[in-house]
């Protein structure tokens, strides 16, 4: 009965008048898109058909259908049938002089184009649909399109379009609009070095959407992977598993391919930043898998990219560089820098070094021409190993010490939870062991030794920061920042979060050295027992010092 129902519902809508197909063509095409939002998309497909290409039919119904018929094909995987859809759609909508679907045509077509990597046609579409949508006074078209827009730029560029979408979302009181807005320029934020106040909007947006059930879909399961690589900025990839793992649950329980396949490659990134490289792949490869249904190469291309990184965890280095080179030849637009430094690692595993060396200039041109920080800091500390490798110390040590200076920075942006920022110093152990590297072999693992004897942990210079206590770690945090004999030492808080035996024998560990070594201690702390061994002590309040002791 199912495949007889275009035809006869063709022959219906002839045999009824005017005001009567017009209605009936409505409830169709309500019915339709009630299945396309369930991904049903042969279901509506089969709807659609008859009214779209029905004469009879009102021009606006028409163009309605036929972008509803559209957006079936593209769930379909069948773009090009879907691109001259949306071209019918778009000539049908002009002939009834109707702005605002015109605007809903326009904003497909440049979501098409997007995809496809067609940047420039893509936001020449955006601004026509704006300028539809603003005409005809449509406030919830014109934050689609703005959000479309804002998507397609990086970093803190975005905050002109987030800014607009926060006040359309405020103006129609409409919290998922909010909740959207937060994690569109969450991501902004993560572009931009600034994983602290990125986190707070993500975490924000998250909390805006769980209670709205289905009404989200599909943004909380997106607005869930953003999270979870805010996250994993932090260092938190522990707590961004659990974060995918229910995205990918509701995505699967929906059938929401775009949230599932972003949430396979984060809980890919996730494992494989955890050790567990060998379900990374896996993970990984779900995603890919999902990509390559949808049939978005660039989408393709970005899940074929963190494969390949997941490759290079691995050490298969042949692998990565076939698979990462394969992604970079596809024609689609570049919106990131880090494959560029993933494809350096598995040249530098190969001993490529010249080839390591081009793709991490690489990476650090695009990056400052795409004004991504976090881009640009990996890209810079890739830049020095390689040197490193190639034996040239100077230049490494060149290098590496503005990659130093911004992962300082990078780290007073991230959110004032302890756990992240440890998390970070685990994430970044690299770039900090390499300016130890630089270092003769001797030096390096006598003040290795000197510094663990200082602090009482002997022996445990094998030991991952995972196996070690939150007192060991602290400790650990008191050495390394020794290890180059500083003259000023500044200790925020060093006994915070510790019971109080591991926080006694912290504090006596920082006053012992700070007497046996004469470097100036800078100590902040909310324990007046602790203030009080200080030679001198500042009392803030509200921003201000109150009293010098």
């Amino acid at each position: 009965m199912r495949r007889l129902l275009p035809s006869a519902l063709a022959l219906l809508l002839i045999a009824l008048p005017a005001a009567a197909r017009q209605s009936t063509a409505e409830a169709v095409i309500a019915r339709a898109f009630q299945l396309l939002k369930r991904q049903q998309a042969s279901a509506a497909e089969r709807l659609l058909s008859p009214i779209a290409r029905d004469p009879a039919v009102p021009e606006s119904q028409r163009a309605r259908a036929s972008r509803f018929l559209g957006q079936a094909y593209l769930d379909l995987g069948r773009r090009a049938d879907a691109g001259r859809e949306f071209a019918r759609s778009l000539d049908a909508a002009l002939a009834a002089a109707d702005r605002r679907e015109a605007g809903w045509t326009r904003l497909s077509v440049g979501d098409l184009h997007y995809q496809d990597g067609h940047i420039d046609q893509a936001r020449a579409a955006w601004d026509l649909a704006r300028e539809d949508f603003v005409a005809a006074g449509d406030a919830h078209g014109e934050f689609e399109v703005v959000d479309d827009i804002e998507n397609s730029v990086s970093g803190l560029d975005r905050r002109p379009y987030a800014e607009r979408c926060l006040a359309i979302a405020r103006e129609q009181q409409e919290p998922l609009l909010e909740a959207r807005a937060r994690e569109r320029w969450g991501g902004g934020l993560l572009d931009a070095g600034l994983p602290g106040p990125a986190l707070v909007e993500l975490e924000r947006a998250a909390a805006l959407m769980r209670p709205l059930g289905r009404r989200a879909d599909p943004h909380f399961g997106d607005t869930l992977a953003m999270l979870g690589w805010a996250l994993r900025e932090h260092g938190a990839s522990d707590r961004a598993v659990p974060i995918h793992r229910e995205a990918i649950r509701i995505a699967q329980a929906r059938g929401d391919l775009d949230s599932l396949m972003w949430n396979y490659v984060g809980l890919g990134i996730s494992l494989a930043q955890l050790g567990h490289l060998t379900e990374a792949e896996t993970e990984t490869r779900r995603g890919l898998d999902v990509a390559r249904r949808k049939g978005a190469s660039t989408n393709i291309r970005l899940l074929m990219q963190w494969l390949g990184w997941v490759q290079v965890k691995r050490h298969r280095w042949q692998d990565a560089v076939l698979t990462l080179e394969t992604a970079e030849a596809m024609p689609v637009a570049v919106s990131t820098a880090i494959p560029l430094v993933h494809l350096a690692q598995a040249y530098r595993g190969l001993g490529r070094l010249d080839d390591a060396l081009d793709r991490a200039n690489r990476a650090v041109d695009l990056a400052e021409r795409l004004g991504l920080r976090d881009n640009e800091l990996e890209a810079v500390i890739e830049r020095a190993h390689v040197l490193s490798a190639r034996d040239e110390p100077d230049a490494a040590s060149d290098a590496l010490a503005p990659a130093i200076d911004r992962l300082e920075t990078y780290r007073a942006n991230l959110a004032p939870v302890d756990f992240l920022k440890q998390g970070f110093g685990d994430r970044f152990t690299d770039a900090y062991g390499l300016r130890v590297e630089r270092l003769s072999a001797a030096e390096r693992d006598a003040r290795v030794d000197e510094a663990l004897a200082m602090i009482r942990l002997s022996g445990y210079g094998e030991r991952r920061a995972q196996q070690l206590s939150g007192g060991e770690r602290q400790r650990v945090a008191i050495a390394r920042a020794l290890m180059n004999n500083p003259r000023v030492l500044f200790a925020d808080e060093p006994t915070g979060n510790l019971d109080s035996g591991t926080g006694a024998g912290i504090a006596d560990l920082i006053f012992g050295l700070n007497a046996e070594r004469g470097a100036t201690l800078f100590l902040v702390t909310h324990e007046e027992s602790l203030a009080r061994r200080c030679s001198r002590m500042l009392r803030m309040a509200d921003g201000k010092i109150v009293e010098t002791v």
